[in-house]
C-alpha cells in the first residue's frame, strides 16, 4: 500500500534576492513499513523533502498525499494536529527540554493531545524503558550521553505510535559506534510496522534502508529498492 506519494514537487526560496530551487520535481512513492534513506550532500534538497513530507513546509507547487491526504493543501492548524497523530520526528540536535527529565521531555507529545499527566508519564517511561532507558528516565538532558539523548529523542517520536519516522541527520551529532546504534534502533522500529525515512550524508548508513533515494541539485538521481 502506498502511504506517502510525492507529485512533481517543487521548492523554491528566495535568499539574498536570489531564487534557489531547493527541489525541482521530485516525485516519490512510498509504500507502508518502508525503511528509506534519503542520501546526498549537504544543499542536495534532502532536509527540504523530509521537511514538505513531515508537513513543516510547503511545496512551491506539487502535492504531497499521506495516507490519502493532501497535506500540502492544509491549513497549518489542520497540518499541525495531523502531525501529531501521524508523524514522529527525530533531529540531529536531539531538540530536548533542557529543565525536564527525560520521561517528561518524552511526555509532551502525550500533554498536547490531551493525555493527562500521570498517564502521559506512565506511557512515556514504558516507551523509555521499551528502548532500554528505563533507568534514565528522570535524568535531566545534561546528565545523558549523546546516545542516551538521541535514545530520548526517538521515544518521544514513537511516543504517539505514528505511522510514520522522519529522522534528518540523526546521528550527526554522535560518535561512529552509537551513531550505528540509533540507526539499528531505528532499524528496530521499522520491524514493528514504522515506515521510517532517514536523511543522510553518510554513505556507511546506506546498508540499513531496504530502499535509497539519491537526490542531488534538488533532483532524484537513483531509487534503489532492496530485498
Amino acid at each position: 500500500m502506498v502511504l506517502i506519494d510525492i507529485i512533481d514537487v517543487y521548492k523554491k526560496y528566495t535568499l539574498n534576492k536570489h531564487e534557489v530551487n531547493a527541489l525541482n520535481g521530485v516525485s516519490l512513492k512510498i509504500k507502508e513499513g518502508e525503511f528509506v534513506i534519503v542520501f546526498g550532500p549537504s544543499g542536495s534538497g534532502k532536509s527540504t523533502l523530509l521537511s514538505i513530507i513531515g508537513a513543516l513546509d510547503k511545496p512551491t507547487s506539487g502535492e504531497v498525499f499521506i495516507d490519502g491526504e493532501n497535506i500540502s493543501r492544509m491549513s497549518d492548524k489542520k497540518a499541525a494536529r495531523f502531525r501529531r497523530s501521524n508523524i514522529g520526528f527525530v533531529f540531529q540536535a536531539f531538540n530536548l527540554l533542557p529543565f525536564l527529565t527525560a520521561e517528561e521531555n518524552v511526555a509532551l507529545p502525550l500533554l498536547f493531545s490531551g493525555i493527562g499527566k500521570v498517564e502521559a508519564i506512565k506511557l512515556a517511561r514504558e516507551v523509555l524503558e521499551s528502548l532500554d532507558m528505563g533507568e534514565r528516565a528522570r535524568h535531566k538532558p545534561s546528565e545523558l550521553s549523546g546516545g542516551e539523548a538521541q535514545r530520548v529523542a526517538i521515544a518521544r517520536a514513537v511516543v504517539c505510535k505514528p505511522k510514520i519516522i522522519l529522522a534528518d541527520e540523526p546521528t550527526g551529532n554522535l560518535d561512529s559506534k552509537t551513531a550505528v546504534s540509533v540507526m539499528n534502533l531505528l532499524r528496530q522500529l521499522n520491524k514493528k510496522g514504522h515506515t521510517v525515512i532517514v536523511v543522510t550524508h553518510e554513505r556507511s548508513f546506506l546498508k540499513f534502508g531496504n530502499r535509497i533515494v539519491h537526490i542531488l541539485d534538488g533532483k532524484i538521481r537513483s531509487d534503489e529498492r532492496r530485498i
